[in-house]
């Protein structure tokens, strides 16, 4: 018996590689991975697979066969994909219990939308419904099942990073070698945006697939429909000031574009809007302090000329001066673990090819928006 587990992405971009097998190191481990131009995507109406199946024209046509000629298909942007293959014996198949098969029937019932609770409640409902199934259906759901439990117990999801650094790993040696500047390395955010919709993974049973899955990590970049329901008095107001030519706050405008670079995954650049805001919203309360004491905009810049190259003693003792407080007055636990981020990484990252890792990056770019707003605020 053979069990396969195919990971598939369609980037947002196209690379200019020919068909073809493609082996990256990584980590001292060689992975294979397969790049496929002129694909296309055509949908299928079954709940129990995939929603689309993507080929070249020729393969398609052999699938649907006469219906080929009617079947609408989305032309793709180059596919990356990775097989992993394990010979198995029939012994190592596993047995499907009564609870795994009504938690195989829930998916089912919520995939082909005809579930109506959740929780408890839908195992419930899928029991119930399970008892009007014929014998018949309840072996082939019961031995579909138990391919299902076997390939996910043989083929961990960890297996998914793997093969995204690898997609990574080609791309950048692409991007120098080639002098191609239009990709850029892809994050779930990006792959979210693509016809897939994310990592597409798919489980084989001897050539039959019994599993299909997408890997998008947040749901936002795959909605296709709005997901969060603003509060109207909100929205009227976003409206007003939109026609009334306002502004987005800058201090805000840098902490979020902070946090959507982690979303994409661009952590040098995340860090550099977050310390950007810092360092403006520190800025901003000297100026507005001493404007506030009658200073002249000429007087205000040579005090900030004073200390241009120095943040911290401009944070500490130029801010005391003009409002009262120092930064670290204002929140000192904060101040201190700021002065590392910049120490460990903002200067590093503008003098050097420094590349954070993305738990390190969100606790900075999280500590400089948050003290951000201290200070502007304080």
């Amino acid at each position: 018996m053979k069990l396969a587990r195919l990971y598939m992405v369609e980037l947002p971009f196209v690379l200019n590689l020919p068909n073809g097998d493609y082996t990256v190191q990584l980590d001292g481990q060689a992975v294979l991975l397969e790049v496929l131009q002129n694909q296309f995507a055509v949908p299928t109406k079954s709940v129990e697979k995939s929603d689309f199946r993507v080929g070249s024209l020729e393969e398609l046509s052999a699938i649907f066969g006469e219906s080929w000629k009617q079947a609408f298909r989305f032309p793709l942007r180059t596919i990356i994909r990775m097989w992993t293959n394990v010979e198995i014996h029939a012994s190592e198949v596993k047995t499907a219990t009564e609870n795994d098969i009504a938690d195989e029937y829930a998916t089912q019932m919520i995939v082909g939308g005809r579930a109506t609770a959740v929780g408890d409640a839908l195992i419930a409902e899928a029991k119930e419904a399970l008892k009007v199934l014929t014998p018949e259906e309840h072996n082939q759901l019961a031995d579909s099942t138990a391919k299902r439990l076997t390939a996910k117990a043989k083929f961990p999801n960890s297996q998914v990073e793997l093969f995204h650094r690898a997609v990574n790993a080609l791309i950048r040696l692409y991007m120098t070698h080639f002098g191609d500047w239009f990709v850029e390395e892809v994050t779930l955010h990006q792959l979210g945006n693509t016809h897939l919709r994310g990592i597409h993974r798919s489980l084989y049973f001897d050539g039959e697939q019994i599993d299909a899955v997408t890997v998008a990590g947040k749901v936002p970049p795959i909605m296709t429909r709005p997901w969060l329901a603003h509060d109207p008095a909100k929205v009227n107001a976003f409206k007003s000031q939109l026609s009334a030519g306002v502004q987005p706050d800058t201090i805000e405008l840098l902490c979020g574009r902070g946090k959507g670079q982690l979303e994409r995954g661009a952590n040098r650049s995340a860090i550099i809007e977050a310390s950007a805001a810092l360092e403006t919203a520190v800025e901003r309360r000297i100026k507005s302090a001493l404007k506030a004491n009658g200073k002249r905009d000429a007087e205000i810049e040579d005090v900030l000329d004073d200390t241009k190259m120095n943040f911290p003693t401009r944070a500490e003792q130029t801010l005391k001066s003009s409002i009262g407080k120092s930064i670290g007055e204002i929140d000192g636990a904060l101040w201190v673990k700021v002065k590392a981020h910049r120490k460990n990484y903002r200067h590093k990252i503008a003098h050097t090819d420094a590349e954070p890792a993305k738990e390190e990056s969100e606790k900075a770019v999280n500590d400089f928006t948050a003290l951000a707003r201290a200070v502007q605020h304080a």
